[in-house]
């Protein structure tokens, strides 16, 4: 989850951080899955110049595919977890 106020460099910025992270994980397919969600937020966001958009993003990865989330308010936190399931905006198990 990303709101709008967040920079796009510092996003990026967080996320390569997080993937040299991941380059540490032992587990050869875990390490694998993190890496591969990660290259698809950034290649995602690439696309962003310099502004995430208005009402701020809600993304989830995975290995194999991004999906785009969605609420009704805008929004209003900045959240990255890295987990074996997704969240709703509402910090509950999907």
């Amino acid at each position: 989850m990303v709101p709008p106020r967040r920079s796009v460099k510092d996003l990026v910025g967080q996320l390569t951080n997080e993937l040299n992270i991941a380059k540490n994980i032992k587990n050869d397919e875990t390490r694998n899955n993190v890496i591969q969600a990660l290259n698809n937020i950034l290649m995602y966001i690439d696309g962003f110049v310099n502004q995430i958009p208005q009402d701020g993003l809600i993304l989830y990865a995975h290995k194999d595919k991004l999906e785009l989330g969605s609420t009704k308010e805008p929004v209003n936190i900045n959240l990255y977890r890295c987990d074996d399931h997704f969240y709703n905006y509402m910090g509950e198990v999907l």
